[in-house]
């Protein structure tokens, strides 16, 4: 059989399978002996061991896996970023850009908590760079809709700090399902972690079970997914993938009109040299300046790491 995992407890995996049922499984041996764990997202194959207890026998291809959240196949994620308390942080958004921008996954920007306060500025960088921008009334609901219309038919990754709102916002768009949330530590600026795992929901029924997931199931219609992860405070850029300085530059949308011999060097790191294509972009208002700077901190924060 092939299947689906939508949830990972420890060392057992809930999978969906062709036929609509759920079933406990667990992996074989020698995907440890590998060094290769199955994640939330994989396609799977299944096998019934002589007690007929179900046994993950293969991983079907990856077309794409974050290592945090470890979740595979992903066809897009959304960040979920608080307009206040916490405040926004671009550095931590810049970063997880980068992260999916690797990984080639469609990136959403969803701002929470518009009946308080709008991050203009901010939402006016991430806007002209081209990234999908959504706000969202946490007390309305206002703006979810389209966010449901957005992810309509793709598997999707909600990510955000601890206390965005997130849970919030998925319970709208997932019926019947109540998610744990938590009120902001107004001390620290950031909230509890509620949610300790990884989920896969379908958001037509709210239930983590879909016919159709795997993309080998062949569906009728491209069902939607939806999954829920742990809430962060900080991102190592050097946990989340292998990255070479030289490559920080392309994961950056904004900058790829300026790379490739515009500079006056060939070995240009858009960081310290002269006559830098990047760097007069900055300076001519083409680049946004705190994107840039959040540039330069990833590629020293990177370099020190290698």
């Amino acid at each position: 059989m092939k299947g689906i995992i939508i949830r990972a407890t420890g060392g057992l995996f809930t999978v969906m399978t062709e036929d609509e049922t759920t079933v406990f499984a667990r992996a074989k041996g020698i995907f440890r002996r590998r060094g290769i764990s199955p994640s939330v997202g994989d396609h799977v194959l299944l096998e019934l061991e002589l007690n007929n207890e179900p046994l993950i026998s293969g991983i079907l291809e990856r077309k794409n896996f974050l290592i945090r959240p470890p979740i595979a196949n992903l066809d897009a994620a959304a960040l979920v970023i608080s307009s206040v308390l916490p405040a926004p942080n671009t550095y931590i958004i810049d970063k997880m850009l980068m992260i999916l921008e690797q990984q080639h996954i469609k990136s959403l920007l969803i701002f929470t908590k518009i009946d308080c306060e709008i991050p203009t500025e901010i939402v006016d960088i991430y806007e002209s760079v081209g990234y999908p921008i959504f706000l969202v009334n946490n007390v309305t609901g206002a703006g979810t809709d389209a966010v449901r219309d957005a992810i309509l038919g793709l598997t999707t990754a909600f990510i955000g700090n601890s206390g965005v709102g997130k849970s919030m916002l998925l319970q709208r768009l997932l019926p019947g399902k109540v998610l744990p949330s938590a009120e902001v530590s107004e001390k620290l600026g950031r909230g509890r972690h509620t949610t300790r795992e990884i989920n896969l929901f379908s958001m037509e029924t709210g239930a983590p079970i879909v016919k159709g997931a795997c993309s080998e199931f062949v569906p009728q219609k491209q069902a939607t997914l939806v999954a829920d992860t742990p809430g962060f405070s900080t991102i190592e850029a050097a946990r989340y993938g292998a990255f070479k300085r030289e490559e920080i530059a392309y994961l950056f949308r904004e900058f790829l009109p300026y790379l490739d011999g515009k500079c006056a060097y060939d070995d240009c790191s858009h960081v310290k040299e002269s006559d830098c294509a990047v760097k007069n972009a900055v300076a001519g208002g083409q680049i946004s300046a705190e994107r840039y700077a959040n540039f330069c901190r990833i590629y020293a924060e990177i370099g020190s790491q290698y």
